[in-house]
C-alpha cells in the first residue's frame, strides 16, 4: 500500500517554479509597473490632501474654540439669571394670591353683615323662588311622564333602525356562536396561572383581590355557570373600593409633606399655556334651552336626536352652520329646521328673505299648486328659474350662464343653479321636481317665509310676518303672499295616518337602500308626505312618480351629508329610443344609426375669439349638412366653455333654457390667458410657477375639468358621438420624463374608444412644417395617418395624404396625442387665421369632413349598461365591443 502511494512532490516543486517565473515577469513587466507607479501617486496625493485638510480643520477648531467658550460661560450666566428671576417670579405670585385671599375674606365678611342687615326681605325673596320652584317641579313632573314615554319611543326607533343594518343579522349569529362556545380547562389554567402572577405584581394586596374577584366573575359566565349578577357586582364594587382606599394610602406613604408643598408652590406660577382654556370652544351642536322651554312642547328624543347628531360633512363641523330647505313636487316644504308641511299655493309667496339686513329674498311663483318659477334677488338686481330651465334677468330673458351683479346663474346636465354673493345657493331638478335651498349660518334666526326662520327649533317655523305663530298651514302660506289680490289658499285637513302606499313602505323603511342614511336624516317626514301624495294621485304612475320624487329628495340630502347612497332602482330606468332598460341591465346598440351627439369644447380667451366666430359657428351647419348626407339627421351640438379670467369651472352655453348649440351663442365672452412671466425672479412667480407644475402632475387644471365634463354628457345610446377641442394655445406638457401626465394621455385615449368617442383638436399648432421644403400654410390637419391640405376639399373619395403625413413635423402636445389615440385629429387654427375667406371656406369643409368620416366611417358595436351618475340620475354606459371597420387614425 504504501508503494502504491502516489508522490506528489515533484508536481508540487514544478507548480512553485511556474508561479514564482510568473511573479518575477509581472513584477518586471513594464504595464504592471506603470500601473502601480499610477496607483502609489495617487495614493500619495490623496495622502497629502487629508493631511492638508487635518491642518486647515485643526486651525478652525482653534479659532472656534474661543468663542465657543465664551459662548458657553454666557449660557452659564443667563441660566443663573433665569433661575433668579423664576424664584422672584414665583415669590411675588404667591404673595399676590395671599393679598387676593385677604380680599377675598374681607368682602366676604361684608356680604355676611349685609345678610344680617336683610335677612326678612331674603325671607321673603326665599318664599317667593320656594314657591316658584313649585311650579317649576310640577313642569318637571309632566315633562317626565312625556320624557318616559319618548324614550320608549325612542329605544323603539333605534331598534328598528338597528336591525335594519345588515350586520345586525351577522352581529346575531356570531353572539348565539360565542354563548355556545367553551373555552378549554387547559386554557383556564393558563387565564388561572396568568391572573395569579399579576395580583402578586400589584402594588397592594387589595388590588390584587379585586383582580380576581373579576376574573371569577367572567370565568363563571364564561363556563355557562349559574351567577347571582347582583351579589358578584356587589362584592366587585367592594373591593374596588378597597383596592382604591390602599393605592391612596400607598402615595400618602410614598410623599412627603414637603413634596407637596413644593409642588402647590409650583402650581401657583401662572403657565403659558393657561390662555388655552380661555379660548371659545365650538361644537357642531346646536341647542337653544330657553327656547326648547318656552314652546311648552317638548320635543320628542327622535327628533333631538335628528337635530343635534353630528354631521359628516367636515363643512359643518364649525359654526356658523350652512342649511338648506326642500321643496317637492311644488306642495311639500321642508324648512330649514326640518319641518314638514304640505302647502299648495296659487301665488307668489316669500320662500326666505333677510329681514335684518335685506341681503337677498327668494320668491316661488306657484300656478294651482305647481311650480312655476323661483326668483332670487338682492338690492339690486334679480334672476329668476322658470319651469322650462330658461332665465329671467332683471325682468328679460337671457341664457345660462349668466351674471348680473352679485347674482349668477349657471347649468348642469341635471340641473339648474341660482347664487348670490350674500350667502344663498338654489339648486333645481325639473325631472323630478326638486329644488334645494341653502343658506349661509350667517343667517341663523335672520330668516323669516315659507322655509322657517333657521333658528334650529321647528315649533316656531310658522312664524307670520308679524312674529307670531300660526296655527293653521293654510293662515301660515296665505300670510306670506306678496301679492295681496291672490285669493287665500283653503285650509286642507290630511289625516292619512291609518293609509299607507306599499312603494313608501319599501323607500322609506325597512330594508330600503336607503336604510343607512336613515341615522343621519330622519325618513319619518318623507314617509309621511309620500303617503301623502300617493293617496291624492289618481293612478299608479302618478303614486309611483311621487313616491320617486321623494325618493330623489331624500337621497340628494343624504349625499349632501356625506352618507353615499343610491335612489332605489325602482324609480329609475333607461332608455333606447322608445325601449326602457332597467338599471343594471345590459343593451347592445349598433351605431351610425340617425343621430349624432357632438360636444364642442371652447377656451375662453383672446386669441380663441375669432376662431370661434369664423371657424366654429360656420361649422355647425357644414357639419350638419354632412352628415345628413350620411343619413343621419338627428344632430345635437352642445357648446362648453372654459378658461376665462376668474372662470373657475366650465359653463354650459344654454338656447332658450335648453343644452344646445345652433350656431349663435350672445353671451360667451373670451379674456386674456393666464401666463407664466419669465425671468422666475421673484419669490411670488417662482411660487405660482411650481404650483403649476404641481396642477400639470396632478391634472387640477381647468382644461382637464372642461373635458371630463364634456366626457360626462349624457350621449345617447345608438347616437355617433365626438368632442371637438377649440383651444387658443398648446396644452401643456410635463417636464418630467415620466409623469403622471403621460399616463393620463393614455387612460383618456384608451377611455375616448372604448366609450367610441372620437376626440378632434382646433389649435394654432405653430410649429406645424413638412422637412421636404413644401409650405405647411395649405395644411389643415392631420391624424396619425393621413396630412389633410385645402385642396382635398373636392377630391373624392376624401382621403387625404399619407406621403405628407411621412414628411410631417409637428411637436404633438398632450391633447393632441389623445385625440390621435382616439381616432381622431387635429387642425391648425393659425393656417386658418392666415387664410383669406375662399380659403377659409374650404378649410371648414375640410374640418367638417373628417370629422364626419370619424363618425360615420364604419360600424361599431357598443354594450350599454344602465348605472346610476352621481347616484341619483339614470345614464347607460356605452363601450365598443367591435368596430367592422377601422376609421382614419
Amino acid at each position: 500500500m504504501k508503494k502504491a502511494k502516489p508522490n506528489l512532490k515533484p508536481v508540487i516543486e514544478t507548480y512553485q517554479k511556474e508561479l514564482k517565473a510568473l511573479s518575477d515577469e509581472l513584477a518586471n513587466e513594464k504595464l504592471a509597473k506603470e500601473i502601480t507607479d499610477i496607483i502609489k501617486e495617487v495614493v500619495s496625493r490623496i495622502t497629502a490632501i487629508l493631511d492638508k485638510i487635518q491642518t486647515e480643520l485643526h486651525k478652525y477648531v482653534e479659532i472656534l474654540e474661543k468663542p465657543l467658550k465664551r459662548l458657553s460661560e454666557t449660557v452659564k450666566q443667563w441660566v443663573a439669571k433665569l433661575t433668579e428671576v423664576y424664584a422672584s417670579v414665583a415669590e411675588s405670585a404667591v404673595g399676590a394670591v395671599d393679598a387676593i385671599a385677604q380680599v377675598i375674606a374681607n368682602y366676604m365678611s361684608q356680604v355676611v353683615e349685609l345678610v344680617r342687615k336683610h335677612e326678612e326681605d331674603i325671607k321673603k325673596i326665599a318664599t317667593t323662588v320656594g314657591q316658584g320652584i313649585q311650579d317649576i317641579g310640577r313642569i318637571v313632573s309632566k315633562a317626565v311622564g312625556q320624557i318616559r314615554h319618548e324614550v320608549e319611543d325612542f329605544v323603539k326607533l333605534f331598534m328598528e333602525q338597528l336591525k335594519a343594518l345588515p350586520i345586525y343579522e351577522v352581529l346575531k349569529e356570531r353572539y348565539a356562536e360565542l354563548k355556545k362556545m367553551q373555552v378549554p380547562e387547559q386554557t383556564w389554567t393558563i387565564i388561572r396561572d396568568m391572573i395569579d402572577a399579576l395580583g402578586a405584581s400589584m402594588p397592594t394586596p387589595e388590588v390584587g383581590d379585586l383582580l380576581q374577584t373579576i376574573s371569577s366573575y367572567a370565568e363563571k359566565h364564561l363556563k355557562h355557570q349559574k351567577v347571582n349578577d347582583l351579589e358578584e357586582l356587589k362584592a366587585i364594587y367592594n373591593n374596588a373600593i378597597l383596592a382604591l382606599k390602599s393605592i391612596v394610602n400607598l402615595i400618602k406613604s410614598q410623599i412627603s409633606q414637603e413634596d407637596i408643598d413644593k409642588l402647590l408652590k409650583f402650581t401657583a406660577v401662572p403657565l403659558p399655556g393657561s390662555s388655552w382654556f380661555q379660548l371659545p370652544i365650538f361644537a357642531p351642536i346646536h341647542f337653544s334651552p330657553l327656547k326648547w322651554l318656552q314652546s311648552g312642547d317638548l320635543p320628542s328624543l327622535s327628533d333631538a336626536y335628528y337635530t343635534y347628531r353630528p354631521t359628516l360633512n367636515p363643512l359643518d363641523w364649525v359654526p356658523p352652520y350652512k342649511m338648506y330647505g326642500i321643496l317637492v313636487d311644488s306642495s311639500n316644504f321642508y324648512t330649514f329646521d326640518r319641518k314638514y308641511y304640505n302647502f299648495k299655493g296659487a301665488c307668489s309667496y316669500v320662500l326666505a328673505q333677510d329681514f335684518v339686513d335685506g341681503n337677498f329674498s327668494l320668491i316661488v311663483n306657484l300656478e294651482g299648486g305647481k311650480f312655476k318659477s323661483i326668483l332670487l334677488n338682492d338690492a339690486k338686481d334679480s334672476i329668476e328659474l322658470e319651469s322650462d330651465m330658461s332665465i329671467l334677468v332683471n325682468g328679460k330673458p337671457q341664457d345660462f350662464p349668466a351674471h348680473q351683479g352679485g347674482l349668477s346663474a349657471w347649468r348642469r346636465y341635471d340641473n339648474a343653479n341660482l347664487r348670490s354673493d350674500s350667502g344663498v345657493f338654489v339648486t333645481c331638478d325639473m325631472k323630478s321636481n326638486v329644488c334645494q335651498f341653502f343658506l349661509s349660518g350667517f343667517y341663523f334666526g335672520k330668516t323669516r317665509g315659507l322655509l322657517g326662520n333657521m333658528n334650529y327649533e321647528q315649533f316656531d317655523d310658522l312664524a307670520l310676518p308679524n312674529g307670531k305663530i300660526a296655527n293653521k298651514i293654510s293662515e301660515f302660506g296665505n300670510a306670506w303672499k306678496v301679492n295681496s289680490e291672490c285669493a287665500d289658499v283653503p285650509n286642507a285637513e290630511h289625516d292619512h295616518g291609518k293609509e299607507s302606499y306599499s312603494e313608501c313602505a319599501n323607500i322609506f323603511s325597512g330594508n330600503s337602500p336607503l336604510s343607512s342614511c336613515f341615522p343621519y336624516i330622519n325618513p319619518g317626514a318623507f314617509r309621511t308626505a309620500c303617503d301623502h301624495v300617493a293617496t291624492e294621485a289618481k293612478s299608479e304612475a302618478d303614486k309611483k312618480k311621487a313616491a320617486c320624487n321623494l325618493a330623489f329628495a331624500y337621497t340628494q340630502s343624504c349625499r349632501y351629508e356625506h352618507v353615499k347612497v343610491d335612489i332605489p332602482s325602482s324609480c329609475v330606468t333607461c332608455s333606447t329610443g322608445s325601449s326602457k332598460v332597467a338599471l343594471g341591465d345590459l343593451v347592445s346598440v349598433k351605431s351610425p344609426q340617425t343621430s349624432a351627439d357632438i360636444v364642442l369644447v371652447v377656451e375662453q380667451i383672446t386669441p380663441n375669439e375669432e376662431v370661434f366666430k369664423d371657424l366654429v359657428v360656420p361649422l355647425i351647419a357644414s357639419l350638419s349638412n354632412e352628415l345628413k348626407g350620411k343619413g343621419i339627421t338627428d344632430v345635437h351640438f352642445s357648446l362648453l366653455g372654459f378658461g376665462a379670467p376668474d372662470q373657475k369651472w366650465p359653463s354650459h352655453y344654454t338656447s332658450g333654457g335648453d343644452l344646445s348649440f345652433e350656431g349663435k351663442s350672445k353671451n360667451i365672452w373670451f379674456g386674456a390667458p393666464t401666463t407664466y412671466e419669465k425671468p422666475l425672479d421673484t419669490v411670488e412667480k417662482k411660487i405660482k410657477w411650481v404650483k403649476h407644475q404641481v396642477d400639470l402632475e396632478t391634472g387640477n387644471l381647468r382644461l382637464i375639468d372642461a373635458f371630463k365634463e364634456a366626457g360626462d354628457y349624457p350621449f345617447r345610446a345608438g347616437a355617433v358621438k365626438s368632442i371637438i377641442g377649440v383651444m387658443g394655445q398648446a396644452c401643456e406638457g410635463s417636464l418630467l420624463p415620466i409623469s403622471l401626465m403621460q399616463i393620463r394621455t393614455h387612460l383618456a385615449s384608451y377611455a375616448y374608444r372604448d366609450q367610441g368617442i372620437s376626440l378632434h383638436i382646433i389649435s394654432p399648432l405653430s410649429d406645424l412644417a413638412l422637412d421636404n421644403d413644401k409650405p405647411s400654410s395649405e395644411i389643415v390637419g392631420f391624424d396619425s395617418e393621413h396630412v389633410y391640405t385645402l385642396g382635398d376639399d373636392k377630391k373624392k373619395p376624401f382621403e387625404g395624404s399619407s406621403e405628407l403625413r411621412d414628411h410631417l413635423k409637428n411637436e404633438s402636445d398632450t391633447c393632441i396625442k389623445v385625440a390621435l389615440g382616439s381616432y381622431g385629429s387635429a387642425f391648425s387654427s393659425k393656417n386658418f387665421l392666415a387664410s383669406k375667406p375662399p380659403q377659409r371656406k374650404q378649410f371648414v369643409s375640410v374640418v367638417s369632413k373628417r370629422v364626419t368620416d370619424s363618425l360615420a366611417g364604419g360600424e361599431i358595436t357598443q354594450d350599454c349598461k344602465c348605472s346610476l351618475h352621481d347616484g341619483l340620475h339614470p345614464k347607460l354606459n356605452c363601450r365598443v365591443v367591435n368596430r367592422a371597420e377601422k376609421r382614419h387614425g
